[in-house]
């Protein structure tokens, strides 16, 4: 299975332009280099003006994980321990 892997770039400033201009079009590649094909490749996406891209990328019923990450606690063990508790 391949990965998609991001580098060499400022992603302070990726993330102050996807919050004062929203989610931006693109493609990437998962080898080689820029080109001017990949580049038009790019310009003939759909728009992204009115699409529901979060319908896409969501699972379809709500579920609990439970599975942890690791070198960290599982899902709830900090809540269970009292941890978890709100404050006013």
């Amino acid at each position: 299975m391949a990965s998609s892997v991001i580098e060499g770039i400022d992603t302070r400033r990726l993330v102050r332009v996807l919050r004062s201009s929203g989610a931006q079009q693109g493609h990437h590649r998962l080898l080689g280099g820029f080109t001017a094909a990949l580049v038009e490749r790019a310009r003939r996406l759909p728009g992204m003006e009115g699409q529901d891209l979060a319908s896409k990328v969501s699972c379809k019923k709500p579920y609990e994980w439970t599975q942890g990450v690791a070198g960290r606690e599982a899902a709830g063990a900090h809540a269970r321990r009292g941890g978890g508790r709100l404050r006013k």
